[in-house]
């Protein structure tokens, strides 16, 4: 019980750190001519952003159902999995949000 506490702990922060991404980047989006869009590298890693925020979404899933498996048999060894995959989606999340408040600079998407 404790490790789907911890689960859903690590879910709900997820969700609220992406909410609060979108309402910072709708509040101050950047403007064409400011000094940080006009460096090709934050184009190119605001680019990313749609490719990368699928990552922590597929590990924090597959760390779900591995967690259900390791409820249902009752036993602990997929403990040290589910560590690992809500760690690595933890992580790559802040890539994720770091890339999402990048994407504003981005002029067209039709360039991916």
């Amino acid at each position: 019980m404790d490790r789907i506490l911890r689960l859903t702990v690590s879910l709900l922060g997820g969700l609220s750190l992406a909410l609060l991404t979108v309402e910072n980047a709708a509040a101050a989006p950047l403007q064409a001519g400011d000094a940080a869009s006009d460096l090709w590298l934050w184009s190119f890693l605001g680019r990313l952003h749609p490719l990368v925020i699928h990552f922590p979404i597929s590990l924090i899933v597959v760390a779900l159902i591995l967690e259900i498996l390791r409820w249902r048999k009752g036993n602990t060894e997929y403990l040290a999995a589910i560590h690992v995959l809500i760690i690595t989606g933890a992580l790559s999340s802040l890539f994720a949000v770091v890339f999402g408040l990048l994407l504003p600079t981005v002029k067209r998407m039709a360039a991916l």
